[in-house]
């Protein structure tokens, strides 16, 4: 299950550097259920980040913020620290 969920994360990955934002979304949106869902938080933690990405890529930097406080939130949730500059 991991796997997969990480092969859909990195697809994500690969859209957002490729400058891809509508796919990178639709990408999320197919992935957001199946990732949430399980107990890997630091993969949910690099979901949220590429999608924060993708919705400044697209413009949507309100929405950019918020996921990133999100995925911030994750970092803390697992004991990661946060290193914000």
């Amino acid at each position: 299950v991991v796997g997969v969920l990480r092969a859909q994360v990195e697809n994500i990955y690969s859209l957002h550097l490729s400058h891809e934002g509508n796919k990178c979304l639709a990408a999320i949106r197919t992935s957001a259920d199946s990732v949430e869902s399980h107990p890997y938080f630091w993969l949910k933690v690099q979901s949220h980040l590429e999608e924060a990405v993708c919705q400044g890529m697209m413009g949507n930097l309100g929405k950019a913020q918020r996921v990133l406080k999100n995925a911030l939130n994750g970092l803390t949730r697992i004991r990661l620290p946060r290193r914000v500059p």
